[in-house]
């Protein structure tokens, strides 16, 4: 009887300690996904952050470029009006040298 109840002790104790070594390998391999699963979820927090940069810096060099084509537009404006400027003076000062020659001419 007692050895039988020593074997069946050193069968439980048996048990208890695969029963141990289980449970403990399979906390480890938890603890693994779970570091795996927050490593993944850092970078793809990381990953959301970075495309929110690039739209933010997309929606800027957009804003950017509609200035630059505004300012385009007004230099342009402003150089066509000088140029129209430049020429009704250039008409104005060849009209004024004809008639300065037309008087020349009379005398």
């Amino acid at each position: 009887l007692e050895a039988s109840l020593a074997a069946a002790k050193e069968q439980a104790s048996t048990e208890s300690a695969a029963a141990r070594q289980g449970a403990q390998k399979q906390h480890d391999e938890t603890m693994v996904l779970m570091a795996d699963m927050q490593q993944s979820a850092k970078e793809r927090a990381a990953d959301m952050q970075g495309r929110e940069r690039a739209e933010l810096a997309a929606h800027d060099l957009t804003t950017q470029i509609a200035d630059l084509k505004n300012l385009l537009a007004a230099a342009t404006a402003a150089e066509s009006a000088a140029q129209k400027k430049l020429e009704a003076q250039l008409s104005d000062q060849e009209e004024l040298q004809a008639r300065h020659q037309e008087e020349e001419e009379r005398k």
